[in-house]
């Protein structure tokens, strides 16, 4: 990342976070994946210390992580039937 501050490649983080978390959740309704795979899976991907690390920097924990992913799916269902 070159020239960019540290205050930038934060924010470049944390964003990068987000829309990979968004996109997981979005992948995962369509295909009708339950929060525990999901959850499971992510933990056993190379981006797992990523997305805890993300979700330690709002003070959360690993269990937070399980709570949004199984929340996320739940409202993407109630919404738009699988996913938007």
């Amino acid at each position: 990342m070159g020239g960019y501050s540290v205050m930038m490649r934060r924010w470049l983080h944390r964003e990068n976070a987000d829309l990979f978390m968004g996109n997981l959740i979005s992948l995962a309704a369509r295909e009708r994946l339950g929060a525990k795979k999901v959850f499971d899976q992510l933990k056993e991907s190379v981006l797992w210390s990523v997305v805890l690390e993300h979700f330690e920097n709002k003070g959360k924990g690993e269990r937070d992580v399980y709570r949004w992913i199984k929340d996320k799916l739940a409202e993407r269902t109630i919404r738009y039937g699988v996913a938007a």
